[in-house]
C-alpha cells in the first residue's frame, strides 16, 4: 500500500498531513470524501458551511493523485 497525504486547502492556508497514510490506492476517493464530511460536519456544529475548501491527496513523491472540493462533497437541498 502507498502512504497517501491528505493535504486540507482553505484558499489562504494550507494544512500539511505530515505523517500520511498507508491506505489501498481504491480507497483514495472515499477516504478523502470521509475527511472532507468530518470537517463539514464540525462546522454545521459551530452554525456555518465553508464549501470553498479542498482536500488534495498526494503520494510520496508529491505527485496529486486526487483533489476533492468541498463543494463536490455533499449535496445541498434547499427549499424555496
Amino acid at each position: 500500500m502507498p502512504r497517501l497525504y491528505f493535504h486540507f486547502h482553505d484558499g489562504i492556508d494550507m494544512m500539511l498531513d505530515e505523517g500520511g497514510n498507508d491506505i489501498p490506492v481504491e480507497q483514495i476517493v472515499a477516504r478523502a470524501l470521509v475527511e472532507a464530511r468530518a470537517i463539514i460536519a464540525d462546522e454545521v456544529l459551530r452554525g456555518r458551511i465553508d464549501l470553498r475548501p479542498r482536500i488534495d491527496v498526494q503520494d510520496g513523491d508529491g505527485t496529486v493523485v486526487h483533489r476533492l472540493c468541498f463543494v463536490d462533497a455533499v449535496k445541498i437541498i434547499r427549499s424555496d
